[in-house]
């Protein structure tokens, strides 16, 4: 099937995968909804030729991602796979979104991140719940400047200081630079290290290495637009 003419998506239109796919099986249920219902549920102006080129669009990339996904299948992840998902990860992409930009199942980019040791985001998290580090991670000092992963903040940050022991004198505690992923220069932040981000102060055990992420070719300096 070959593409029809590109459709410019407009404001307000709702023209995501899900929702063609659900008008393209209420116009062939049994009792099948009009074109200008079907235009409607898209949000769109009633027109029937836009509506019929909006279907064959979705129609030709879903059998072009069904053959890309074909001939994936059974590979093992490549390098340049294996990096993608590492940096694509780290600054915040979704798992599934992952998955479709390389044609592989979200079952391929989860194990690639767990086997390398990419710390995870769980859903629900927030500052006072978050997912232990990857054995890969763990370390009980750090270097200044290294960036780090901060599994309280769910993100990069900076080792800045070093502040001595926790109260309880079991693990070294560091003042670290937290990146947001955003240019907020109206908001309550700095900008330190070339990045935009906030200070805080966290115990080692909260800390995660990311050097082991070099041999994958990733550069997390670069990644996060670091410069120290």
């Amino acid at each position: 099937m070959a593409l029809a003419k590109r459709v410019k998506v407009k404001a307000g239109e709702k023209l995501t995968t899900d929702n063609i796919e659900r008008v393209i099986k209420m116009l062939n249920q049994p009792k099948p909804i009009t074109k200008k219902e079907a235009c409607e549920v898209l949000n769109i102006s009633y027109n029937t030729a836009r509506l019929a080129t909006i279907i064959e669009n979705h129609q030709a990339r879903q059998e072009a991602d069904g053959k890309r996904r074909a001939a994936n299948r059974g590979k093992p992840a490549s390098p340049d796979e294996i990096k993608s998902v590492i940096n694509e990860y780290l600054n915040g992409s979704t798992v599934s979104d992952i998955a479709d930009g390389l044609y592989r199942s979200t079952t391929f980019v989860r194990n690639i991140i767990e086997t390398v040791g990419v710390p995870q985001r769980g859903v629900g998290e927030d500052y006072f719940n978050f997912s232990p580090l990857p054995e890969q991670c763990i370390s009980e000092a750090f270097n200044i400047n290294e960036v780090a992963w901060s599994a309280r903040h769910q993100g990069p940050c900076i080792i800045d200081k070093a502040q001595g022991k926790t109260k309880d004198g079991l693990a070294n505690l560091y003042r670290v630079y937290v990146i947001e992923p955003f240019d907020a220069p109206d908001k309550l932040y700095v900008k330190s290290f070339g990045t935009p981000g906030f200070y805080d102060t966290q115990p080692a055990f909260e800390l995660g290495r990311l050097e082991h992420l070099r041999e994958y070719g990733v550069n997390v300096e670069r990644n996060f637009n670091v410069t120290t």
